[in-house]
């Protein structure tokens, strides 16, 4: 748990101290109406990462098989895995209406937050080639650069707290950005040879899922604690490699005619936050 997520559960725990024993003798509060409000919390998201490269070394070899054909080695094929920890502050506005029946409270919610959320990854592989082999390395970042929600609640009052569950939709921006390197291990004074870069932006639509609690310090206003999960599913980035020949890559005795390379990254992410609400009615 990182030191900005203990201080907001501190500064929230200490705000719902304060606020709960001042109107502890006011009428229990009525839910039903539109609302306005708005948060600040942490979120710590994985981002699970699918690596695939693959160049040819001539028009005939089309695969990563270890047979030479005609004087061509094997294809150039990286494949691999690795795993980010997206973490950072979170915060925005959110927007609803609630419907109270005796205790049980229905409604829905909108919300729109920017996220700081960014991890910085590295990842390398072995690749074979011309009965050989050598390095990949790339390094990239991930980051989630806003989130937005829709989603139902259901809850029941006690007194003046309003506990509930929510889900539904959710959407967001996901930034990759990154470079890779290959160098030949028969060559190892060589300098690496750029093969290839990406910046690439996706708007995913995914779920969420999460629990909350309302505490009622007034008519109109009133303080929220919130957990969500939510789930935006796998992000596709590509990027182009370059051909090379013995005069370009590292002066080995191999050539690669262009390929591509793909990383696809299964995003999940939890929020805390704590915010205060407006009922406008």
């Amino acid at each position: 748990m990182g030191a900005d997520l203990k201080k907001l559960l501190l500064l929230g725990g200490l705000l719902f101290a304060i606020a709960s024993p001042v109107y502890a003798g006011s009428p229990a509060p009525i839910w039903t109406g539109f609302y306005v409000g708005g948060n600040a919390g942490y979120g710590w998201a994985k981002a699970s990462n699918d690596w695939n490269v693959f160049n040819q070394t001539t028009s005939l070899v089309t695969d990563c098989s270890t047979s030479t054909h005609l004087g061509g080695g094997n294809a150039f094929c990286v494949n691999g895995n690795d795993s980010g920890s997206l973490r950072g502050v979170i915060g925005g506005l959110q927007a609803g209406y609630n419907w109270q029946f005796g205790k049980i409270v229905t409604g829905a919610v909108t919300d729109f937050q920017f996220s700081g959320q960014q991890a910085s990854n590295s990842f390398s592989a072995i690749f074979p080639i011309n009965s050989d082999g050598g390095t990949f390395s790339a390094a990239s970042t991930e980051k989630l650069s806003w989130l937005g929600t829709f989603r139902g609640k259901l809850g029941l009052t006690a007194d003046r707290s309003l506990f509930y569950a929510t889900g539904g939709l959710a959407y967001g921006r996901v930034n990759v950005s990154g470079t890779a390197t290959a160098t030949v291990d028969l060559l190892v004074s060589s300098p690496p040879m750029p093969f290839g870069s990406w910046n690439r932006g996706t708007t995913k639509a995914g779920w969420t899922i999460g629990a909350g609690m309302e505490q009622s310090i007034d008519r109109n206003w009133s303080l929220m604690v919130e957990y969500l999960y939510v789930d935006l599913g796998t992000v596709s980035t590509s990027f182009v490699t370059p051909g090379g020949n013995p005069g370009q890559f590292n002066n080995a005795s191999m050539s690669l005619l262009p390929g591509t390379g793909t990383i696809s990254s299964r995003l999940t992410d939890n929020i805390v936050r704590f915010g205060i609400n407006y009922k406008l009615n």
